[in-house]
């Protein structure tokens, strides 16, 4: 047949085996006077980071995951000495200062850093329904009614 065109392919397997090669640490971060590495956002199971999303609306889930999160994210190297501090009872490490980590670790495996939303003005807008010019400045608006 003339004109048909081949559907399009691309073998994501191959793309994936292409990236193992010298892949390092996604980032890292110190916490209880020890540096700790993050694997690559390549090694991390998506449902890993999917359950994070889930839970995220919920504190008693969120900190759930929160053991989870750390052993699928961490270096294998590293897991069980940075569970081991986590769960030790006299642990000073608390869900507020592993907070900011999750944010940071996650904001590195998706390459979209979380940061909080720019705050609007608490301000009234200004501008009158029969506004000349339609501007909202105040100066505009009184221009207007002034004449």
């Amino acid at each position: 047949m003339a004109g048909r065109v081949a559907p399009a392919f691309k073998d994501f397997d191959a793309e994936a085996r292409k990236g193992v090669a010298g892949r390092g640490p996604s980032c890292t971060f110190k916490l209880a006077g020890k540096t700790w590495s993050v694997r690559s956002r390549d090694d991390v199971p998506f449902s890993m980071i999917q359950r994070l999303i889930a839970a995220a609306g919920n504190p008693q889930e969120t900190a759930i995951e929160v053991g989870p999160f750390f052993e699928a994210v961490i270096v294998p190297a590293q897991v069980e000495a940075f569970m081991v501090m986590l769960r030790a009872p006299d642990s000073k490490v608390t869900l507020a200062i592993l907070t900011p980590i999750i944010t940071f670790v996650f904001g590195s495996l998706t390459g979209r850093p979380t940061v909080p939303p720019v705050r609007s003005s608490t301000g009234r807008s200004t501008t009158r329904a029969k506004s000349a010019g339609g501007s909202s400045s105040r100066a505009t608006t009184r221009r207007a009614s002034t004449g």
